[in-house]
């Protein structure tokens, strides 16, 4: 992991974040990039320097007054985190350019909160962060609440393992190493989706070989529905952050829907971070 992005408004959802990606840019020495969006109005169009187009005669003055207040707070934000390397402050419709900027820059993880706004027109809202985590490329790291005093040192990965298969889990194996944590592999049984614990456990076993993954812990928990088997679990058990899989195809596809992961994303207390399979 060599560059975390950070979408912010540098409000206090945005020290949240930062927290959480300091921590983990500590431990693996990855740099971290600050972005953030003034929300462009509706059908908006750019010329190719990212300059509002105007055609029409609009006057556009409130945006770019916006933009420059944005960039001066900004910069106040980020005077006590020398850890920043960079900060880019545009106009533009918040979902595209966060995308545009993980697939233009590098970028290997994305913290970010899940909610809320501050200072300008809802900068990050659930739906925002529920788009960005089933859009992203990279894995979404995604937070409600201040984590700062978090030790992370247990891991849940949420699957259904009815299909075994090779994921790209290497920012989830980043952090097991940078972390010394336990990974712990859980099963969430409901009544409609319900497998026998030697199979899933079986299931696990083969995951775990072909994954390459250590110090790992197997765990099956019978709830009416996935969402409140993960909360349910998650409070009974030392769980400092969630992984699940988005855009999932074969078994896992049936347990992620974007409903599913976007559920669990924007009301389970823990830190969630999701990831391409």
């Amino acid at each position: 992991m060599k560059k975390i992005l950070l979408p912010t408004d540098g409000t206090e959802l945005g020290d949240y974040a930062y927290e959480l990606a300091h921590k983990i840019a500590q431990k693996t020495k990855a740099s971290i990039e600050v972005l953030t969006v003034v929300p462009a109005p509706a059908g908006a169009i750019f010329d190719p320097d990212g300059r509002l187009r105007n055609d029409e005669g609009e006057d556009f003055s409130d945006f770019y007054e916006e933009k420059v207040a944005v960039e001066e707070r900004l910069e106040r934000w980020i005077e006590d985190k020398p850890d920043i390397r960079y900060t880019n402050v545009r106009i533009g419709h918040i979902e595209e350019d966060i995308l545009q900027y993980v697939k233009n820059n590098q970028v290997d993880l994305v913290v970010m909160g899940t909610k809320g706004a501050h200072g300008m027109n809802e900068f990050i809202r659930g739906s925002h962060t529920g788009h960005i985590v089933n859009a992203s490329p990279v894995p979404v790291l995604c937070l409600k609440c201040d984590r700062s005093g978090m030790l992370i040192h247990d891991i849940l990965l949420l699957s259904d393992f009815e299909e075994v298969e090779q994921l790209d889990l290497g920012i989830l194996k980043d952090l097991l190493y940078a972390f010394d944590a336990e990974l712990h592999l859980l099963r969430v049984n409901t009544p409609k989706h319900f497998a026998t614990t030697r199979q899933v456990k079986r299931n696990m076993e083969r995951f775990v070989e072909l994954n390459g993954l250590d110090k790992v812990r197997f765990h099956i928990y019978d709830e009416e529905s996935i969402e409140q088997g993960i909360t349910n679990f998650s409070l009974e058990n030392r769980v400092d952050i969630v992984a699940i899989g988005t855009h999932q195809r074969k078994g896992f596809d049936r347990l992620f829907k974007h409903s599913v992961s976007e559920d669990i994303v924007n009301h389970l207390m823990q830190p969630v971070l999701t990831f391409r399979v």
